[in-house]
């Protein structure tokens, strides 16, 4: 799912005819190919809820993936679980965070994975939620913790959503967490 997907399928395809590789194989690669990890992997179903696990940590890339699976799943609810990545991207970037999750139903904020930067005094991750539910029309809950996640999930999991763990730093190991503690 995903524009970026199919950018990057036909950027692969056209470098393989420009190398000379007969379109029977580059057919017969693009039908096989199961995609790249973290990148909008099914980790699980749980009660007819699906689970799942991608990188994106950039406006751009939330946006594009939750426009793919909107596309497909109109009627599903869909619950981003969105771990922000660095004070400088988000502050630097706040506006365009702020309009990336419309698609969302539902977005639930993890801590702020600083990937080595020191604390911003500027980011503020209460107003930062508040904007995404602002401009993104969509309902935010705040998590401050793995065990949070979890619990909310054992209280307000219905059936038929997809959620999707979306960040680069501990998102993923939560996700997968999930898979033992709901």
């Amino acid at each position: 799912l995903g524009t970026y997907n199919i950018k990057n399928s036909v950027a692969a395809a056209a470098l393989a005819l420009t190398v000379g590789l007969p379109i029977n194989n580059i057919k017969k690669g693009l039908k096989n190919f199961k995609g790249v990890q973290r990148r909008f992997n099914k980790i699980f179903n749980f009660n007819n809820v699906d689970f799942y696990d991608d990188y994106a940590h950039h406006p751009t890339e939330i946006s594009s993936i939750l426009d793919g699976v909107r596309n497909v799943n109109q009627k599903r609810k869909i619950i981003s679980v969105f771990e922000p990545h660095r004070y400088s991207r988000v502050i630097s970037l706040k506006n365009e965070f702020s309009k990336c999750f419309k698609k969302s139903n539902l977005v639930i904020v993890c801590p702020l994975y600083a990937a080595g930067e020191k604390r911003d005094p500027k980011f503020n991750i209460n107003n930062f939620s508040a904007l995404i539910a602002k401009n993104s029309s969509t309902q935010v809950v705040m998590v401050k913790n793995e065990i949070e996640l979890s619990n909310f999930f054992k209280k307000n999991l219905i059936s038929n959503e997809i959620i999707i763990g979306m960040g680069a730093g501990l998102i993923s190991k939560w996700i997968y967490g999930l898979k033992f503690s709901l």
